[in-house]
């Protein structure tokens, strides 16, 4: 017989927002149909992808309500004629930050030399829990290189000003083309994320 996980069963979740399940078999090799899922008032659980196999995890997706707590479910799951159920429990939180203002996005400049704008996003902790100020923003790119006064490489973490405000620079790479940044916030703050593309000429 198959055994299979949610990955994960247990996550948090910030208030009216949602994150993917990939269940998954742990060992054997069968296939797992997912039933229906049976889940407590304040949240709605949906299979989005109801076959389990090795080469295949399912899709499972987990909507939170707008009340913060703890709240349990479960997923039924079916191997020829052997149903097996797991369960879990999702941590609603507060209502996520959000990165409501980024500047520098759609920039172009010569390959291999600084972007002349930097790039920013503007933190809005609104009821998440936490400030505006102080807060650690991670940016990343596919290309190029980040800095900020403190560090520099593919990877940066900024921090937050008094208006809310990180930035980084970008040193495009070597080769002409596309080049993204993705800015994340803390994951305790509801994990918000913003997009950059900007182009090496």
């Amino acid at each position: 017989a198959a055994e299979w996980d949610l990955n994960p069963d247990t996550i948090m979740v910030p208030a009216n927002g949602t994150k993917t399940l990939a269940p998954k078999l742990t060992s054997g090799s069968g296939q797992v149909a997912l039933g229906s899922p049976q889940f407590d008032t304040g949240i709605t659980v949906a299979v989005n992808q109801g076959t389990i196999t090795s080469g295949q995890n399912g899709a499972i997706t987990v909507t939170a309500g707008s009340n913060p707590g703890f709240y349990h479910y479960f997923v039924p799951g079916t191997e020829s004629a052997a149903t097996t159920t797991q369960g879990g429990w999702i941590v609603v939180g507060n209502p996520a930050a959000t990165f409501p203002t980024k500047t520098g996005n759609g920039q172009s400049g010569t390959k291999g030399t600084v972007l002349a704008n930097p790039l920013t996003v503007t933190l809005f902790a609104g009821s998440s829990g936490g400030s505006n100020a102080g807060a650690n923003v991670l940016f990343t790119t596919d290309g190029g290189s980040l800095s900020n006064d403190t560090t520099s490489g593919a990877k940066v973490v900024a921090i937050t000003d008094s208006s809310g405000v990180a930035s980084v620079t970008l040193t495009l790479p070597g080769t002409a083309g596309p080049v993204h940044v993705t800015a994340e916030g803390q994951y305790g703050l509801g994990h918000p994320t913003a997009r950059f593309t900007e182009t090496a000429n």
